[in-house]
């Protein structure tokens, strides 16, 4: 929903009577207040007109201006954020994996993960969370800084390996300003082609959206 900057009645002043025993200040300012995620509501000021008084009562004319102001929002973003599966234990690959987690094992000369996180980059990603379970410690040595490129890690250890979905159940809390996120495995490499994907999910707003292969050798 676009931001709105003009005041929603469309007006910029109107005039009103008001019932006032004793007005002194020259200038009245109300601030309604309103949650963040809701909306701002303008600031109304008060000015006498002329300072006309109504002989028979204590009634002042004044002109309401409200002041410019921008109606926001708050929208949730989309795909701003990524979700990358590094708790495996990687059993298939011992005993290369004892000691590392799969997606650190190098391809390269750097992290297969890492490729992951490029390939993410790539399409508009601004945060990664990384769940882990199997030698987190290996992480933190890996990229002691929890970024990539710049982009900051956010890294979410499972004490008790919970598979994919209650990996995601577990990063609930970190989601509250997003829409949707990318989920990705951090031990693949490729080249799909996720804008589309994207594009996909963002206009017919399933629940969720999974990539397959659709040629290529059985694993």
């Amino acid at each position: 929903m676009p931001s709105i900057s003009r005041n929603p009645w469309n007006a910029q002043a109107c005039l009103c009577f008001l019932q006032c025993e004793d007005y002194q200040a020259s200038e009245v300012r109300q601030q309604a207040a309103a949650p963040k995620s809701t909306l701002q509501i303008p600031t109304i000021y008060l000015h006498p007109t002329n300072g006309f008084r109504d002989r028979n009562s204590s009634r002042i004319q004044f002109e309401i201006h409200f002041s410019s102001y921008s109606m926001k929002i708050m929208k949730k973003q989309w795909f701003k954020t990524a979700f990358v599966l590094g708790a495996g234990l990687g059993l298939r690959l011992r005993p290369l994996t004892e000691r590392c987690p799969k997606p650190l094992l190098e391809i390269g000369g750097r992290p297969i993960i890492t490729y992951a996180m490029d390939h993410l980059l790539s399409a508009g990603v601004e945060r990664f969370i990384v769940n882990t379970h199997h030698c987190p410690q290996a992480y933190l040595k890996k990229f002691p800084g929890c970024h990539w490129r710049g982009t900051p890690i956010e890294f979410r250890h499972e004490p008790v390996l919970l598979d994919t979905a209650g990996g995601l159940k577990n990063i609930e809390d970190l989601l509250s300003e997003d829409e949707a996120i990318l989920c990705y495995n951090g031990d693949i490499i490729t080249n799909l082609p996720l804008p589309n994907l994207m594009r996909l999910h963002k206009d017919r707003r399933p629940e969720a959206t999974l990539a397959l292969r659709s040629k290529g050798p059985l694993l």
